[in-house]
């Protein structure tokens, strides 16, 4: 995407309209004062330009060019006349090479190779074996982690998260492709909102996912230009801390200005980062109700909560104790005001995140309403995006069989009565052809022990079944209308661990 002459005299046209801003300030300052109020002021001003300044020079160094370019593309770009179609900016969160950017800024890993530019030389993201390029990435949070062969200044990330409309902020991008230079670009502003959804792009954004958290309203808005190619740069403070990472650019038809949004460095984002560096993707909360808003009565008279309509037999918030009619008021102390709030602060938090809901009950039509707090231990949200989850060091597939969380399946409406609630994992993919089809296994199955030992997630199973050279015996729920300990102890299928024949499921 080639900068036009009409973003060019916008961006000129913006940094006039800033430094016009500062003079009149001054000048006006300059009036009304006195000639030492006068030179305070400006001494002042000055001293915010160079703070300015000093941010943008010593944080630069952290910012990355980013390329994306087909695997069929014969264009060469270790050439300095190299010109990216599709670009997008990075930061570098490790002195090892690793690379934080936003997951759309890569399309399809599958399809795409990625160049990295550091100081106006041109690295090729290293090859790693079973997942193209890409150490982590999440569709969910729209992270992802690139590595590259050389050694990086890490930028600074704000550990105290307390973002306010007002505050100033500094972006640092790659608009337009340009600054494989080594010269990332600076623009200044304010944090404009808070908690903002994302918006769709228009036809020429580079690809975003469809099913993210952003459309929960976790988004920070901002006044500071971001221009096509700033996604996955920092925006910082003025201490030069990342508060966020620059996500999108949403420009209608027929309006010169664009709203510009950055995922916040907060509770999620960090938990999330720190699962990717290490290569292993995120796995996030999910409780198993439906819920509406409270009725506008109730609204007008400063209620606060949502109401549970549905709740799924053997999820999280079945074995809790919610039921029909509950209202939910708070998780974790923090109120709950609407169904995009509680969605959001569920969907923040990992897998087995163990928390406390507060509810009100009431019993009967006419009785008064119990305060009850229910203590939650979460299940895994299932993500439908159009990218993969990746991670190089989770487990993937064993003898044939992909597991996962019991509630991460399709078709949970269906499947839930064969979850067994003290515990087990669901098999997600099965391999034409493996030891596990051969032996029986299909998609939606439940294993709840791997031999004797119960497997409630995919990291207890990985460990019941490492090392294994033998046949290994798993053992599998029923449905719940069928279920008896006699019978779920006979139903059992053994695989092997090779491509033999086995006919080994027992009822």
């Amino acid at each position: 995407m080639i900068c036009h002459k009409r973003e060019s005299r916008e961006f000129l046209r913006r940094n006039f309209q800033f430094a016009f801003a500062v003079l009149f300030l001054t000048s006006a300052a300059s009036r009304l004062c006195s000639q030492d109020d006068a030179s305070n002021n400006l001494a002042t001003l000055l001293a915010i330009e160079d703070n300015v300044a000093n941010v943008i020079r010593s944080s630069s160094d952290s910012v990355v060019a980013i390329a994306r370019i087909g695997k069929d593309d014969l264009a060469d770009p270790t050439s300095p006349d190299f010109i990216p179609k599709e670009f997008g900016t990075g930061v570098a969160i490790d002195e090892a090479g690793l690379v934080l950017t936003c997951y759309h800024v890569l399309g399809d890993p599958k399809q795409s190779d990625y160049y990295v530019w550091i100081s106006g030389v041109p690295f090729k993201v290293r090859e790693v074996e079973k997942v193209e390029s890409i150490v982590a990435a999440d569709p969910w949070t729209d992270l992802a982690v690139l590595k590259i062969d050389a050694k990086l200044k890490p930028i600074r990330i704000a550990q105290n998260f307390k973002p306010r409309r007002g505050q100033f902020v500094i972006s640092l991008g790659n608009p337009f492709g340009i600054a494989r230079d080594g010269n990332a670009s600076a623009s200044f502003g304010i944090i404009a909102n808070l908690f903002r959804e994302r918006s769709l792009s228009d036809a020429s954004e580079i690809e975003s996912t469809v099913d993210s958290y952003s459309q929960y309203g976790t988004l920070l808005q901002t006044d500071a230009k971001l221009n096509r190619g700033t996604s996955g740069g920092p925006l910082l403070n003025l201490k030069g801390e990342m508060i966020g990472l620059s996500s999108s650019l949403v420009a209608a038809d027929r309006f010169d200005e664009a709203a510009g949004f950055a995922i916040p460095a907060d509770r999620t984002f960090l938990r999330t980062l720190e699962r990717l560096k290490k290569g292993r993707s995120a796995d996030f909360g999910f409780l198993g109700i439906a819920t509406r808003e409270l009725t506008l009565a109730q609204r007008q008279q400063q209620k606060k909560g949502v109401v549970v309509t549905q709740v799924v037999d053997n999820t999280p918030a079945d074995i809790s104790g919610l039921k029909f009619g509950d209202v939910i008021t708070h998780i974790q102390g923090k109120q709950i005001a609407s169904s995009n709030a509680l969605l959001r602060e569920l969907s923040g938090r990992f897998a087995e995140d163990e928390i406390t809901i507060s509810i009100e009950r009431r019993p009967f039509p006419k009785s008064d309403v119990r305060k009850l707090e229910l203590k939650v231990k979460l299940g895994k949200k299932k993500v439908n995006a159009p990218q993969p989850t990746i991670g190089i060091n989770d487990f993937s597939i064993w003898r044939g069989i992909k597991v996962d969380f019991p509630t991460a399946i399709d078709d949970l409406a269906i499947h839930h009565s064969k979850i067994d609630r003290d515990g087990c994992v669901a098999v997600v993919r099965v391999e034409p052809g493996s030891p596990a089809e051969k032996a029986g296994l299909k998609i939606n199955d439940f294993v709840s022990h791997v031999g004797s030992v119960r497997v409630a997630n995919p990291e207890q199973f990985e460990q019941a079944v490492r090392g294994k050279n033998d046949f290994v015996v798993l053992r599998l729920t029923t449905l719940a209308s069928e279920d008896s300990e006699k019978k779920r102890s006979k139903r059992t299928v053994t695989i092997p661990n090779s491509n033999s024949n086995s006919n080994s499921i027992e009822e």
